[in-house]
C-alpha cells in the first residue's frame, strides 16, 4: 500500500498541531465520589506576583468544587519575608473580597509560611477564575497576577471542573 506525500504532510500536521496544545484538562484535576457527593479537586498551579518588589514568592493555588454546595473552595501558600502579613481576606479582580480562613502560619528558614483558603460562590468562580482576561489575587499588601496567556490555560481547566460538577449535581 502505497500513501501519498500529501497524506503523510497532512498527518504531521495534525500530529503538530495536536502536539500544540495545552494538556488535556481533565489530566489536571481528581474526581471522587463519597455517597451522593462528588467532589472534583483541581491540582496545585502556581500564580507569581504582580511586581518585582513584592515581599513574597509566587502562591502556590488548589481548587475544590463539590456537588453539594454552589461555593467553590480555594486553598493556597503563601511565603513571605515577614510575619506581618494581615491575611484577613483575598480580594479577586478587584471584584470582591471573601474572608481566608487561615489554616496555618509556621516559620520556615528566613521565610514564613502561610497556609489560607477562601471560599466563593461558583458564579463568581465562573466569572474570575474561568475568564479567559489576567486574574488577580490580593492579599494583605502581597499581589499576585496570571497573564491573559496563563489565564487562558488555566479557565479551560475550570471550566472543565466546573461542567463535571453541574452534570453531576442531582
Amino acid at each position: 500500500m502505497k500513501i501519498s506525500l500529501k497524506v503523510l504532510l497532512i498527518n504531521a500536521m495534525m500530529a503538530l498541531s495536536i502536539a500544540a496544545t495545552p494538556a488535556n484538562p481533565e489530566k489536571q484535576m481528581v474526581s471522587h465520589s463519597v455517597g451522593d457527593d462528588m467532589v472534583i479537586f483541581v491540582k496545585p498551579r502556581k500564580m507569581p506576583t504582580a511586581n518585582k518588589t513584592s515581599s513574597s514568592k509566587p502562591i502556590t493555588y488548589d481548587v475544590t468544587l463539590s456537588t453539594q454546595t454552589d461555593s467553590v473552595s480555594v486553598t493556597y501558600t503563601l511565603i513571605t519575608k515577614a510575619p506581618t502579613l494581615s491575611a484577613d481576606s483575598t480580594g479577586v479582580n478587584g471584584l470582591r473580597s471573601f474572608a481566608n480562613e487561615r489554616i496555618y502560619v509556621e516559620p520556615k528558614s528566613k521565610e514564613w509560611v502561610y497556609r489560607l483558603r477562601f471560599k466563593m460562590p461558583a458564579e463568581t468562580f465562573r466569572e474570575t477564575f474561568c475568564s479567559t482576561d489576567s486574574m488577580e489575587l490580593k492579599t494583605g499588601n502581597c499581589t499576585f497576577l496570571l497573564p491573559p496567556k496563563k489565564q487562558t490555560k488555566e479557565a479551560e481547566i475550570n471550566r472543565m471542573a466546573l461542567k463535571i460538577i453541574e452534570l453531576n449535581k442531582k
